[in-house]
C-alpha cells in the first residue's frame, strides 16, 4: 500500500511539474514568403533565412523580409540554403543557384539544355562549388557558370 501511494504521489508530482514546450507559428500572414518551408539557415549576424516553395524570407526575430525572382533570384522554389565561409548565402532552386551578398544577388543559371533541373544541394570542397541535381547528377561551378 505504501509503495502504491508513493508511486502515485511521484507520478502526480512529475506530471504536475513537467516541462511544456510552446510553439509559435509563423505564416504568410506574418510576412513569410510562402507556407511550405524547405530549408532554414542562420547567418553570422543572427538573421534566420527561410527557403520556401514561393521565395526566400529573412527573419530578424520579429519581422520578415521576402525575396523572389522579382528581386533577382533564379527561381522561387527554394530547395536548399547554405552559407559559405565569406557569409554569402547560396540559394538552390529550380534552374540554378542565386548568391546573396552585401552587394546584391548574383545568379548562376543552367544552360538551356539543363534549364529544367532543380538544384537539391550545394557543397563547398577545396575551394570548389558543387551542385547536386534532381536528375542529372553533379555539377561544378566553373568560371562563374554551370
Amino acid at each position: 500500500m505504501q509503495k502504491t501511494l508513493f508511486f502515485l504521489f511521484t507520478l502526480t508530482f512529475f506530471i504536475g511539474f513537467s516541462q511544456e514546450y510552446r510553439f509559435i507559428e509563423y505564416s504568410v500572414k506574418d510576412g513569410l514568403a510562402q507556407s511550405q518551408v524547405t530549408s532554414v539557415a542562420q547567418d553570422k549576424s543572427g538573421y534566420i533565412w527561410i527557403g520556401t516553395q514561393g521565395g526566400l524570407s529573412r527573419f530578424d526575430g520579429v519581422n520578415f523580409k521576402s525575396y523572389s525572382t522579382n528581386d533577382g533570384l533564379v527561381g522561387n522554389s527554394i530547395t536548399k540554403l547554405r552559407f559559405d565561409k565569406e557569409n554569402k548565402l547560396w540559394i538552390a532552386s529550380n534552374g540554378g543557384v542565386s548568391v546573396m551578398s552585401n552587394v546584391g544577388i548574383t545568379t548562376y543559371r543552367f544552360s538551356k539544355i539543363n534549364a529544367g533541373l532543380t538544384v537539391s544541394d550545394i557543397s563547398f570542397y577545396k575551394g570548389k562549388i558543387y551542385l547536386s541535381t534532381n536528375g542529372n547528377g553533379l555539377f561544378e561551378v566553373v568560371n562563374d557558370s554551370i
